[in-house]
């Protein structure tokens, strides 16, 4: 840390001290288990997450991340847009600590002025934040740790088979597991059959991947929204011969429909309505597609050998030795390198942590039957969350176990409303996370918790504050005479 940087960590700690910010541990002791919750992600909904449940006081907690350390989340990773697509003054994992928060950090390292003069985050900038903000929070985290399986104890927790940092297999019991994994974390990347059919995995990169080299190259893009633009502007910048972004709509969605969810009652209150009005509504954001942001567009297009394909399909793909040929609607074309910008495919069974139990958690194809247009299958494959952020059982009324995994990531958006996990969706979900752990845990153990509030404190008073005041009839006599 810079001198800078100590400094308002020390503010940090001074402010938890004045809310009083650290209560005692109040969760019951439990024999046999390891940990109260583990949260498994060290981004920035991790370390929100891991602050939040500590300052609820719920000691017990461990963060895994499978990443090294300073390699969590995508910001310093697979991200390629030079700055946040949020605006900069949407508060986000903080959790209500002004000195906590970005643009304290951003001040005191670069200046009021700099703060000022910035139109967004830039992406590096916020990595270096939250490495920060690990430190200052006193956020332990442990990397190199992967999770492999999760196994139902009946009375004790979750059985957590990890990869530890030398390799080798452990076992852990938690009582609660909270899956803040991001975009990726219960499906996998998108790679269209065709692709997959008929190109060697070394001609065809996911947005999710590292990019290769691609100086000199003539690149195709697959998609139209920030990711792909994204690619499709770093592949430029590297040096590519040509960049050609393939769209199968007629026109770039010129605006996004979510972007009416940004009110405070929409973040808080979405998991309330109705399964008819959320799955109606989320298929409506789904169809009119997210236009990537304007500054993303302009990246691209101020580049002479970057070009757009509206409408366009493609009806064959083939690879040709080292090159792959594009038969479209437009014409045919060779490449060099394909850059799928294509998203994600939530699709439980395919995160090998999950893949054991996934059959018997609900999502939302299982669990409601749509009367509103043509089936979604898509949407229908989110998992189906409580109020919670807690999985739900396919067969209700088994598996009660299952709401004791939490899922705080981009597929709980069907039940939650905004993608969760965006910035400006930690300072609503995160709260009301903590709350559904903390009551659980509280509930789960009411006989100790019972026994602990009727137990008979220490007493504060002696007698001798009030012997001579009180009343008796000597007292009585002499206040006659």
């Amino acid at each position: 840390m810079s001198a800078a940087e100590q400094s308002l960590a020390g503010e940090v700690r001074r402010a938890l001290q004045l809310l009083r910010d650290a209560p005692a541990d109040w969760v019951a002791p439990r024999e046999g288990t390891d940990h109260d919750v583990v949260i498994v992600g060290g981004g920035q909904s991790g370390l929100a997450i891991g602050l939040a449940l500590r300052r609820a006081g719920i000691g017990r907690i461990s963060t895994i991340d499978q990443a090294s350390a300073g390699s969590e989340g995508v910001w310093a990773t697979v991200a390629r847009m030079p700055t946040l697509r949020t605006a900069k003054e949407l508060t986000g994992p903080e959790s209500g600590i002004a000195a906590l928060s970005f643009e304290a950090w951003f001040e005191a390292t670069q200046g009021a002025a700099a703060y000022a003069a910035l139109e967004r985050i830039p992406r590096l900038a916020w990595a270096d934040y939250l490495r920060w903000f690990r430190q200052a929070s006193g956020a332990a985290v442990r990397n190199d740790t992967r999770l492999l399986d999760i196994t139902p104890l009946p009375g004790r927790g979750l059985q957590l088979t990890l990869r530890a940092p030398d390799g080798q297999i452990v076992t852990e019991v938690t009582r609660k597991l909270v899956l803040s994994t991001g975009v990726n974390g219960c499906g996998t990347p998108r790679i269209p059959d065709q692709v997959r059919q008929a190109l060697a995995p070394a001609l065809y990169s996911h947005t999710h991947q590292p990019l290769p080299d691609l100086a000199g190259k003539r690149v195709a893009v697959l998609g139209a929204g920030a990711s792909a633009f994204d690619a499709a502007s770093t592949a430029l910048e590297q040096g590519a011969a040509e960049v050609h972004l393939f769209a199968r709509r007629p026109d770039l969605a010129r605006t996004s429909r979510m972007k009416t969810f940004s009110h405070v009652g929409a973040f808080e209150f979405f998991h309330a309505l109705p399964d008819a009005d959320r799955w109606q509504l989320m298929r409506t954001y789904r169809e009119s597609g997210g236009a990537p942001p304007r500054h993303a567009v302009l990246r691209a297009a101020a580049f002479e050998h970057f070009h757009l394909h509206l409408g366009s399909r493609w009806n064959a793909l083939r690879q040709q030795g080292a090159g792959i040929v594009v038969d479209s609607s437009d014409g045919r074309f060779v490449f060099d390198h394909l850059v799928l910008g294509t998203g994600y495919a939530v699709d439980l069974a395919a995160r090998p942590e999950l893949a054991r139990i996934a059959p018997q958690i609900a999502t939302w194809g299982a669990r409601y039957q749509s009367d509103w247009g043509s089936p979604d299958e898509e949407l229908g494959r989110h998992p189906y969350l409580d109020a919670g952020f807690g999985f739900t059982a396919a067969q209700p009324g088994s598996a009660p176990w299952l709401a004791d995994i939490h899922c705080l990531g981009a597929p709980a958006m069907a039940s939650h409303g905004r993608p969760v996990g965006d910035t400006g969706s930690l300072k609503h979900n995160v709260p009301r996370l903590v709350s559904a752990i903390g009551r659980d845990l509280f509930v789960a153990d009411r006989q100790w918790q019972l026994a602990h509030l009727q137990r008979i404190a220490a007493d504060d008073l002696d007698g001798s504050e009030y012997a001579d005041r009180v009343w008796t009839a000597r007292s009585a006599a002499a206040a006659e005479n």
